[in-house]
């Protein structure tokens, strides 16, 4: 057992020394690639690992089994599996293929609307708080918005590999993100608080799987423990709590939606206060995955503690 342990750990250390190297080639070869081969190329190495790596293939189809139940047929949710891995290929080419590009090539790429409410928002100075989910290309949502003229910073959890972490880093610094480690807990804490006290925008994603610790809220019919970061930086600070979006339309272009602010819910309890509000802020989620299912990321263990709900094997 010890040894089949070594193995795998070897294996992972050389999938990870592989998946750097192949991140660091891209960072500096893409963006000199014709942008007519950028789309095709993505599209080509979401096919490929769809072939090549069973386990993610199993993870994901299993998570669309616990999402849409008897609502879809196998054949349907290996259709929506792959698009969505086509589309993760596609993100990964256009953020590397925007780190060749100037602000204004940025912001003619992607197109932008909901400003208004930002704006808003952003007048009443408690800065705001960017609520998304890991749903189209939301790693460029950042970099339009720096384009823009406003201030970004994203709680970022770092991969445990740490020539990976610093790839994170960098590539977020080169975009000029704002990088707010997840741990210590408490500096992430003050970094976050400190980010809205300067009027800017706090970008935090809710839709992976949380500690048992958090609230459990309804997540297409199962209960799930959910991130409630969105929800207590808000109830504390006053900031407001705004949608954002990345979608990839139908003819490949990417849009960034805002949407006005969420109203929360008022609860005289405040541990209910905040499992009501991190409930509606979970639909709102939901709602956009079912909206564009092929764009969610299925790959990750939303589901692992999942409990109450229909059988779904």
């Amino acid at each position: 057992m010890r040894i089949k342990r070594k193995i795998q750990k070897a294996l992972k250390m050389f999938g990870n020394n592989i998946g750097w190297g192949f991140a660091k080639a891209a960072m500096a070869l893409v963006p000199r690639l014709p942008e007519r081969w950028i789309l095709p190329v993505g599209a080509g190495l979401g096919r490929a690992f769809y072939y090549l790596v069973g386990k993610y293939r199993r993870i994901a189809l299993r998570n669309l089994r616990y999402a849409f139940g008897n609502e879809k047929s196998d054949a349907v949710l290996k259709k929506i599996y792959k698009a969505c891995l086509e589309d993760i290929g596609k993100n990964f080419m256009e953020v590397m293929y925007c780190f060749g590009l100037s602000p204004e090539q940025i912001r003619d790429k992607i197109e932008l609307a909901g400003t208004e409410h930002l704006d808003k928002a952003l007048a009443e100075g408690k800065g705001v708080i960017a609520f998304s989910a890991h749903v189209g290309n939301f790693i460029l949502i950042g970099p339009r918005l720096i384009a823009e003229g406003y201030s970004f910073s994203v709680v970022a959890r770092d991969p445990k590999n740490a020539r990976i972490a610093r790839l994170f880093r960098e590539m977020r610094q080169r975009f000029g993100i704002g990088s707010i480690p997840d741990k210590p807990k408490r500096d992430c804490i003050m970094q976050s608080l400190q980010c809205l006290r300067n009027n800017g925008i706090l970008f935090l994603q809710i839709d992976q799987n949380a500690d048992a610790s958090d609230p459990w809220v309804d997540f297409f019919g199962w209960l799930v423990p959910t991130f409630k970061g969105p929800v207590v930086f808000s109830l504390r600070t006053g900031a407001l709590v705004l949608p954002f979006f990345m979608i990839r339309q139908t003819d490949n272009r990417l849009k960034l939606a805002i949407d006005p602010p969420i109203a929360l819910v008022k609860a005289n309890d405040k541990e209910e206060e905040i499992k009501q509000n991190v409930a509606l802020l979970t639909k709102v989620t939901e709602q956009h995955i079912r909206k564009y299912p092929e764009q969610w990321w299925w790959l990750h263990r939303r589901w692992k503690k999942a409990k109450t709900a229909p059988a779904c094997n």
